[in-house]
């Protein structure tokens, strides 16, 4: 009786694992996304828009910057997903992003 729960625990954990490495393929690259991320942000900052046209800009730039990273708009808003549920990554990722920018 011991072994079919010990099989039953394996199973379930290799179903794990294997869940985990799909979600992880249609995630982009840490790095890449950060990339992505500050493409889009120089590209705001050099046509130096105002607010109303960059919210309305903004998905020409990241399908641009996406069709030149090799990445799907759903990769991107996976990814997106992912960081916004793990906020601690999400803010150390921005704050890199920030210091890249030479933002103050």
């Amino acid at each position: 009786m011991v072994r079919h729960y010990l099989l039953v625990i394996s199973i379930l954990l290799l179903s794990c694992v294997n869940s985990t490495s799909q979600h992880s393929h249609e995630l982009i690259p840490r790095e890449s996304f950060k990339s992505i991320l500050i493409d889009v942000e120089n590209a705001q900052i050099d046509f130096k828009l105002d607010t109303f046209t960059i919210n309305t800009t903004d998905s020409v730039f990241l399908e641009s910057i996406l069709t030149n990273y090799k990445y799907t708009q759903q990769q991107y808003n996976k990814t997106l997903l992912f960081y916004i549920n793990k906020p601690e990554e999400m803010l150390s990722m921005l704050h890199e992003i920030k210091d890249s920018l030479s933002i103050d």
